[in-house]
């Protein structure tokens, strides 16, 4: 999700997590009530769910990752440890690997770009699966997002 107007820091879970710079877990956005304007924004892409991780170097705070969802209740504190793993190798990234800043990409995506598969090899691709499967071009079978 890529916003194009700044948010300030105080209207915004990425804020919190910025200032604090602990972990934030909104399980359903649509009950929560501290970020009013965020919330606005976010409602007309479908955003339910989200985790945000604070991205900071020894020397200084770098920014926030967010991850979103559609679904409500998607982000265990079970997934915080592998989400925390994922924003810290962002955090080391050169800077010409940067370029993803305020981008939103899919997973998919991201692996094809670093080479990362999955323990079999396969690369999966839910996104890709997923629209395919509600467009009707494809049956919801498990197998069929690899």
């Amino acid at each position: 999700m890529l916003f194009t107007q700044a948010t300030p820091i105080e209207e915004s879970p990425g804020g919190l997590v910025w200032q604090t710079q602990e972990p934030l877990i909104i399980s359903n956005g649509a009950a929560e009530s501290r970020w009013p304007r965020y919330r606005e924004r976010v409602r007309p892409a479908g955003g339910q769910s989200c985790c945000s991780l604070p991205l900071t170097t020894a020397r200084r705070r770098l920014g926030t990752l967010a991850f979103v969802c559609k679904q409500p209740y998607a982000y265990a504190a079970a997934a915080l440890s592998f989400l925390q793993r994922v924003a810290n190798q962002a955090r080391h990234l050169p800077a010409t690997r940067q370029r993803w800043n305020q981008q939103s990409v899919t997973s998919a995506q991201l692996a094809a770009e670093y080479g990362f598969t999955d323990v079999e090899g396969s690369r999966p691709d839910v996104w890709r699966y997923h629209q395919a499967v509600e467009t009707g071009d494809q049956d919801a079978n498990p197998s069929g997002y690899r």
